[in-house]
C-alpha cells in the first residue's frame, strides 16, 4: 500500500494524524485514504500532516477523488508537504479546486506541523 497512516502528538499536546504517502497514488487508494478522515474513521477529527516526500505521482482517478465534493467532508486542518515540484503544481491545483483554507501545501514538514498548531479552526 502506498500510503502508512499513523497518529502523534503535536507539540502543543493534541493528538494529529498523520499519512506518508509513497509511490503513485491510485484511486483506490485516494478513496481509502480518504474514508480514514470521514465519520467512523479511524482518524475522524483529527488534523492531518499528509507527507508526499516519497510520492512519484497520482493518477487521474486519485485526482478526480481528491477534488471531488466528497473531500469537503474532511473539515479539519490538513498540512500537506510535497518537495517535488511537479507534484507541488498538481497538488496545488487540486486544492485550489477545493477552496478549501483548512488545506495548504508546505515545502516542509516543520513549516506544516507550525501551521497546524496555529489558533483557528481545527
Amino acid at each position: 500500500m502506498p500510503y502508512q497512516l499513523s497518529t502523534f502528538q503535536l507539540p502543543d499536546g493534541r493528538r494529529c494524524a498523520r499519512l506518508d504517502w509513497t509511490g503513485v497514488i491510485t484511486g483506490e487508494e485516494a478513496d481509502a485514504a480518504l474514508a480514514e478522515g470521514e465519520p467512523g474513521g479511524s482518524v475522524q477529527g483529527l488534523p492531518l500532516l499528509a507527507i508526499g516526500y516519497k510520492m512519484t505521482g497520482m493518477t487521474p482517478e486519485a485526482r478526480a477523488i481528491f477534488s471531488s465534493a466528497r473531500r469537503s467532508s474532511f473539515d479539519n486542518k490538513m498540512g500537506l508537504v510535497i518537495a517535488n515540484p511537479v507534484l507541488r503544481v498538481m497538488s496545488n491545483f487540486v486544492l485550489r479546486v477545493r477552496r478549501n483554507d483548512k488545506q495548504r501545501l508546505f515545502k516542509t514538514e516543520e513549516e506544516a506541523v507550525a501551521w497546524l498548531m496555529e489558533k483557528g479552526p481545527s
